[in-house]
C-alpha cells in the first residue's frame, strides 16, 4: 500500500518516529489534544469557510501535495493558496456533489447510524499551517439534537462516487489520506467512506485512525507549507494535467509583452527540443512497425498467434460533427536559425 510506503520512507522501516510522544488524545503533543471549531459550508458561512481554505491545508490538498492525487498536485495547492486560483468543478464533480444526499442517506439506511450535515472543522491551537477539513457528516448512533454537531461522534463519514461498477479491494491511497487528515482534525478514531460505484453499487468501508500515518503526513505537509507558503518558493513544475489545466486557467490570454527568460526556463527549452526530434522519431518508429502489422494482416479484422489474439485492425464508423467554437493559448517552439 503507497501509504504504507511512505511511512517507511519517512522513518526509514523504523516503525513508530523517535521523536513522536504521545499524549492521551493519540496526537504528537506539539499539536496537542485535539480542539477545534467548526464553520458552515453553506448560507453566512461560505465565506469563512472560503477564506479558512488559504490559511492552511484540508483533507483534500494533502495528497496532492504528497503527489498521490489523480486530480490535483503540489502546483494547484500552491495556486490556491498563494493566487487564489479557484477550480470549476467538472460534471463529474457537480453529479458528485448532487448525489451526495442520496449516498449520506443511504449510509444511515444500511448501517443505522445517524449522519449530521457538512461542516467545516478547524483545528484550534495556532498549530501551522492550520488543519481543516470538511467532513461530509459526524457520525452518531442517534439523531438526537446537539448544540456541537461533533459532540459525542463516533467518527466521521466521507461520501464518494466512482465511475466503475466493480467494489475496491482497499480504498484507494489518495482516499485514505483524505481520511487520515480529518480524523487527525477531529481526534476521532474511525471515518467511514461510503461510495456509490458505476452509479448503482453501493458500498461502505471502514478506514480506522492510523496515528503513525497521521503523524508522518503532519510532518510532510508542515515542511511543505513552511517552504511553498512562508518562504515562497513555488512547488516544482510537473507534467500533471491538473498543472497544465492550472497554467491556462491562471494565463488563458496572451498580451504583446516579451518574458526575459532565465536559465532553468532556458535548460527546459533546451530538453523540449531534444525531446520533440525523439517525439518525431519514436511517431515514425511507431507507424512502421503498424504498417508491418497491417501488411500482415491484409483484410483481415484480427491477428491472432497460437490461437489467441493480439492485435486489431477492424472498420470503424463515426458520425460527422462540429467543434465548439473556443479561443486557447498555443505552446510551440521557436525555429532555431542556422
Amino acid at each position: 500500500m503507497i501509504v504504507q510506503d511512505v511511512v517507511d520512507a519517512e522513518h526509514g522501516g523504523r516503525g513508530e518516529p523517535e521523536h513522536a510522544q504521545r499524549t492521551a488524545g493519540g496526537v504528537d503533543e506539539t499539536l496537542g489534544v485535539p480542539t477545534y471549531h467548526t464553520v458552515d459550508t453553506t448560507g453566512p458561512g461560505r465565506a469563512e469557510w472560503l477564506a479558512i481554505r488559504r490559511t492552511g491545508l484540508g483533507a483534500s490538498d494533502i495528497a496532492a501535495i504528497l503527489g498521490m492525487s489523480p486530480w490535483s498536485s503540489p502546483y494547484t495547492v500552491w495556486a490556491e493558496k498563494v493566487e487564489g486560483y479557484e477550480r470549476e468543478p467538472n460534471e463529474a464533480m457537480a453529479w458528485g456533489k448532487r448525489l451526495e444526499d442520496v449516498i449520506r442517506a443511504q449510509f444511515a439506511e444500511e448501517t443505522g447510524l445517524y449522519v449530521g450535515p457538512e461542516l467545516m472543522v478547524v483545528r484550534d491551537g495556532g498549530v501551522l499551517p492550520v488543519v481543516f477539513a470538511t467532513i461530509d457528516g459526524f457520525v452518531h448512533d442517534d439523531g438526537g439534537d446537539r448544540d456541537d454537531p461533533a459532540d459525542g461522534a463516533l467518527g466521521v463519514v466521507e461520501i464518494k462516487t466512482d465511475g466503475s461498477f466493480r467494489r475496491w479491494d482497499e480504498v484507494p491511497d489518495h482516499y485514505q489520506i483524505q481520511v487520515q487528515w480529518q480524523l487527525l482534525a477531529t481526534g476521532l478514531d474511525m471515518a467511514w467512506v461510503a461510495c456509490l460505484h458505476g452509479g448503482r453499487r453501493f458500498e461502505v468501508y471502514e478506514v480506522p485512525a492510523d496515528e503513525r500515518v497521521q503523524q508522518v503526513v503532519y510532518e510532510r505537509a508542515t515542511e511543505w507549507w513552511r517552504q511553498h507558503i512562508v518562504d515562497g518558493e513555488p512547488p516544482e513544475i510537473d507534467g500533471s494535467d491538473a498543472t497544465t489545466r492550472v497554467l491556462a486557467d491562471l494565463y488563458p490570454e496572451s498580451s504583446d509583452a516579451e518574458a526575459e527568460l532565465d536559465e532553468k526556463a532556458m535548460a527546459a527549452v533546451a530538453t523540449l527540443r531534444i525531446l520533440k526530434d525523439q517525439e518525431q522519431e519514436l511517431k515514425a518508429a511507431i507507424t512502421r512497425m503498424e504498417n508491418e502489422v497491417k501488411a500482415a494482416l491484409g483484410d483481415a479484422g484480427v491477428g491472432v498467434f497460437e490461437g489467441r489474439p493480439v492485435v486489431r485492425w477492424r472498420t470503424v464508423s463515426r458520425k460527422e460533427y462540429v467543434v465548439k467554437a473556443s479561443t486557447f493559448r498555443r505552446f510551440e517552439l521557436v525555429k532555431e536559425k542556422d
